[in-house]
Parts: structure tokens; C-alpha cells; sequence
């Protein structure tokens, strides 16, 4: 309970735009040659790559002011979709010198107050990758590198449908041949 009341009030200072030191280690983002920085987000209560997974990251401090706003990650870029918050994997959130990333949690909606100011804000959105790669998202001069899991997917591996097959091929063929026996004795 005490997390989440923290949590909650770190996102209400990082709206307002007015957070500017998180008590806590944040990782430096790296110079890149653009003249901006290179920075790793992750899915992590740490933002680091083997640290436990979370729906709410760290909030990192950023070293320069960026334009504060959302980039919003979608699972399926079907255009029937459109910006259908059940088709968000993440969202990152932009305060004036914070950048905080959220994943979403698998049966739950997110929050009706943040889709409200996500959907009527400064949005950028973009697919998640689905391989083992982050997706990046670009504001020159900086690069932001979202690490996200894939999403879940309900479809089987060929393994699966290659075991199901020859099952079924078996039963059928045993059935077709009982019922050739009967039909022919």
C-alpha cells in the first residue's frame, strides 16, 4: 500500500512537471554522437535489464529539458484498432527533465485518468517491437531504447500443432478404418 501511495504521488509530482531528483540510483544516459544522449528504458523496478519486473519504472532523471508528452507503444497496428487503450502494451511518460515508462498489466485496464490525458496530450504513437530488440524511440538529438516484452500470444507452436495433427490423423485413420471394417463385415 505504501508503494503504490508513493507511486502515485511520484506520477501527480512528474504530471506537474515539477519533480526534479528521484532519492535512488539513476543510471547516466549515455552521449551519443548527435549531441543528445542515448538512454535504456525498462520494465523494471530498477530500470535495468535483470531487475524485477514492474508495471511502474524508476523515474529517471533526465540531464537536459526534453518537451514533456507521451509515446504510446502498441501491441497491433491494425488502423480498425486506432488508439484503443486495450491495444497499449506501454506508455511513456515525458515530465520536462523525467522520463518514466509503464507496462501494462495482463486483465487489467489502464487507469481511465491516464488514457484521458494520454489521448488528449502530446502523443507519438508507435509499435512495439516483437523481437528480442528494444523499440527505439527518436527526439533528436536523444534516443530512447524501450525495452518491452512481446506480447502474449494465443497461437501455437508448430510443435504443438505437429503433435495435435498427428494425433488427429491417428484417431482419424483408426476411426475410417474401424468404420471400412464394419461397413465391409
Amino acid at each position: 500500500m505504501r508503494i503504490r501511495v508513493f507511486a502515485c504521488a511520484a506520477v501527480a509530482l512528474l504530471l506537474a512537471g515539477s519533480l526534479t531528483t528521484v532519492s535512488g540510483q539513476v543510471q547516466n544516459p549515455r552521449t551519443n554522437s548527435n549531441g543528445g544522449f542515448d538512454l535504456d528504458l525498462y520494465e523494471t523496478v530498477d530500470n535495468t535489464p535483470t531487475g524485477a519486473k514492474s508495471e511502474l519504472g524508476l523515474v529517471v532523471v533526465l540531464p537536459t529539458p526534453v518537451v514533456p508528452g507521451w509515446v504510446v507503444l502498441l501491441e497491433n497496428l491494425n488502423p480498425n484498432l486506432g488508439h484503443d487503450p486495450a491495444n497499449w502494451s506501454d506508455v511513456v511518460q515525458f515530465g520536462e527533465r523525467t522520463v518514466l515508462l509503464r507496462s501494462e498489466v495482463e486483465g487489467r485496464p489502464w487507469d481511465p485518468t491516464l488514457v484521458d490525458l494520454v489521448t488528449h496530450g502530446n502523443t507519438t504513437w508507435m509499435a512495439e517491437n516483437w523481437d528480442a530488440t528494444p523499440t527505439l524511440y527518436s527526439s533528436f538529438p536523444n534516443r530512447y531504447y524501450i525495452w518491452s516484452d512481446p506480447p502474449i500470444s494465443e497461437v501455437p507452436e508448430p510443435g504443438q500443432i505437429a503433435s495435435g495433427l498427428v494425433v488427429l490423423l491417428f484417431a482419424g485413420g483408426y476411426a475410417g478404418r474401424r468404420a471400412w471394417l464394419c461397413r465391409k463385415g
